[in-house]
């Protein structure tokens, strides 16, 4: 049996399983929307380079949110805290166009982890937690697996 420790709990899993968790962690809401960083992982069945992964999740992205006026405002390489990372920042409206969100998305991948950061506010105060996500994002490192 294996483990997974997050903050004040430890739970057990079966070997054969994948820690398939989802972090969340939010600011205080405005406007209906908190600001969010969100972070998810997935097992990649193949090796995969950072741009071909990024790739790949664009062209999900653009069909969940084809009717929401996605938008990719600007990708390319870059280091998250210490570790080689592929951003993008677009933004959408949530449905029924009733808010138009922004998010700064990381992906880094990690042996056969990939790891995906997004950091999410309303487009219209974005910028105002621009620095306060690059502060939280540049303390991501990778750790020695457990």
């Amino acid at each position: 049996m294996r483990e997974l420790k997050h903050n004040d709990f430890v739970i057990g899993f079966p070997e054969e399983w994948e820690d398939a968790s989802v972090v969340i962690l939010k600011g205080l809401a405005r406007g209906g929307i908190c600001p969010n960083i969100a972070i998810t992982r997935e097992t990649l069945e193949a090796a995969a380079g950072l741009e071909e992964y990024a790739a790949d999740q664009l062209g999900q992205l653009q069909e969940e949110f084809a009717e929401q006026d996605y938008l990719v405002k600007m990708e390319g390489l870059t280091t998250v805290g210490d570790v080689p990372a592929f951003q993008r920042f677009h933004s959408f409206s949530t449905q029924g166009d009733a808010i138009q969100l922004q998010q700064w998305q990381l992906y880094v991948i990690i042996g056969t982890q990939a790891i995906t950061i997004t950091c999410t506010d309303r487009a219209e105060t974005f910028n105002n937690s621009y620095k306060l996500f690059q502060t939280a994002v540049n303390q991501f490192r990778a750790l020695e697996p457990q």
